[in-house]
């Protein structure tokens, strides 16, 4: 229209005009924004009418706008709200006007508004998917057919919609800018009911006021939180299994401290042991862990614990149960530099017996350890390492580029203490083919993702079978790469720490990546 046009129309009071609920944007308009419009509006007049339609008609479509329309209102905004709120900074009494009836009609409203909002990006994204929610009451169609309404793709419309299966307080949290939608929707994969508990703990979990400003802080926090409600999911689901598969092979539970007392370490089985003493009719039951991982116990002491008095104590593991005993299990000796060197196989889940000849930064263990002291470290290493694996298998099935660059990073820097054929080896136990063979055909084929899953499981490997080694039974502190290494696991909500990790950390280097 032109000036003189829109002079000839009609004109409203500013305090006869309602905001139109359905439109979100009036929530929005930044006063500093509009005082250059408001500036225009004193100087020329406002040259471009607002359209609206009558309280009445809106209302007639509509019951529950009732109480969201001042009573005081004449008419209702369909369109003008930036004109709006820049007339009332301008100081005018009145504005010029358009009454458009046939945007009354709700479904017509939603519409308009919802589009011309998020093309202007001017909505939260709880506030677009509540657009979502009106547009799809008033216009009575599938949310399949939303998209194309307001020229926005499908996926776009699913994901924003399943922002409002969240908690409050994390909806609250997104359209602040604390939480991304896309940390918030990781919240989507834990119980509806143990959500805001989750988010609750993430935000707790961080160090400083600081974080809460920072939203990829705040997004790694959530992140491993949801990881352990996952994890703790997971165990509580395989130790249920692990029960029901005892019960159905009539393995009794027991408590091996009531059964065995003091002796309850020497009856405690390496999987290597079990189908031997299984066959033999010796087994005495199993202890089902938290985590899900069953240990078995035989009736008379483990296998490797029967010593004949005239064996070679070096080739039983731990020598003699008896505690006046000062000999070392084999592997903690050092023996003769030219003798050949010979992988135990005793810890068939991956636990790695120390070199022949350990590097001058590795320990051993003291020549007085008690045999029973060093079966227990022994054993205590082999469950954390159990516990690490099954966290690095969570790792390499879910992970982002920021942890593939933390792992690949630190594994190159670990070459010093890595052993690369053992972490070949522990790879292929996670499932994943690190040969050259299999890794060139992967790079002919350009399967990137499976590249990096491949080349995470690599690193990750390499640096777990350093974490493993027994020489680190001795009570002594990983290299601060194989410290990283396991705080990661734990830091990523994917893995416990045990006593046995926590007494190899040095807590003065804990964080400081972050």
């Amino acid at each position: 229209m032109t000036p003189l046009q829109v002079a000839e129309l009609p004109r409203i009071p500013l305090s006869q005009i309602a905001p139109h609920p359905l439109n979100p944007e009036h929530r929005h308009i930044d006063v500093d924004e509009l005082q250059a419009l408001a500036a225009d509006i004193k100087r020329r007049g406002l040259l471009t009418p607002i359209l609206v339609a009558s309280r009445d008609k809106v209302v007639s479509y509509d019951a529950d706008l009732d109480t969201q329309i001042p009573k005081s209102a004449q008419v209702v905004l369909a369109d003008g709200h930036r004109r709006w709120g820049a007339a009332q900074l301008a100081g005018v009494e009145d504005v010029p006007y358009l009454l458009r009836e046939d945007l009354a009609d709700p479904a017509i409203a939603a519409e308009v508004f919802l589009a011309s909002n998020i093309h202007h990006q001017r909505l939260t994204p709880i506030e677009e998917a509540q657009g979502y929610v009106r547009l799809q009451r008033y216009r009575k169609v599938k949310q399949s057919e939303l998209g194309a309404l307001v020229g926005v793709s499908q996926p776009r419309v699913s994901k924003t919609l399943k922002l409002l299966e969240l908690p409050k307080v994390v909806q609250t949290a997104v359209s602040a800018g604390t939480v991304s939608p896309h940390a918030a929707r990781e919240l989507l994969s834990v119980p509806a009911d143990t959500r805001e508990q989750t988010y609750l703990a993430a935000i707790e979990s961080l160090t400083s006021a600081d974080d809460l400003d920072r939203p990829a802080r705040v997004a790694d926090a959530l992140r491993a939180a949801v990881n352990a409600v996952r994890r703790t999911a997971e165990e509580a689901d395989a130790a249920d299994k692990a029960r029901q598969a005892l019960a159905e092979n009539g393995i009794p539970e027991i408590d091996p401290d009531a059964v065995f007392g003091s002796e309850e370490w020497q009856h405690q089985l390496r999987d290597s042991e079990l189908d031997e003493v299984r066959n033999a009719g010796e087994l005495a039951g199993a202890v089902v862990q938290s985590t899900g991982r069953v240990v078995y116990y035989s009736t008379p002491p483990a296998p490797r614990h029967r010593v004949a008095k005239d064996a070679d104590p070096t080739q039983t593991g731990v020598v003699d149960a008896d505690p006046a005993s000062s000999d070392i299990p084999s592997e903690y000796d050092t023996p003769d530099p030219g003798a050949p060197t010979e992988k135990s196989d005793d810890y068939s889940n991956g636990i790695i017996v120390a070199p022949v000849q350990p590097a001058p930064d590795q320990p051993t263990a003291p020549i007085d350890a008690p045999a029973a002291a060093i079966e227990i470290a022994l054993r205590a290493g082999e469950e954390a390492h159990h516990g690490r694996v099954e966290a690095m298998r969570r790792i390499v099935a879910d992970h982002n580029q920021s942890t593939l660059l933390d792992v690949l990073g630190d594994a190159v820097l670990a070459t010093e203490w890595i052993d690369v054929d053992l972490g070949q080896q522990l790879a292929s136990g996670l499932g994943h083919d690190v040969s050259p063979t299999a890794v060139e055909h992967l790079l002919l084929e350009g399967r990137r993702v499976d590249v990096h899953r491949t080349a995470l499981a690599a690193a990750l490997a390499a640096l777990e079978a350093e974490a493993a080694r027994s020489t680190y039974a001795a009570d002594d502190t990983w290299p601060i790469v194989i410290q990283r290494h396991v705080q990661r696991l734990a830091d990523l909500g994917h893995y416990r720490l045990t006593p046995f990790d926590e007494a190899r950390l040095d807590t003065t280097h804990r964080g400081a990546d972050r």
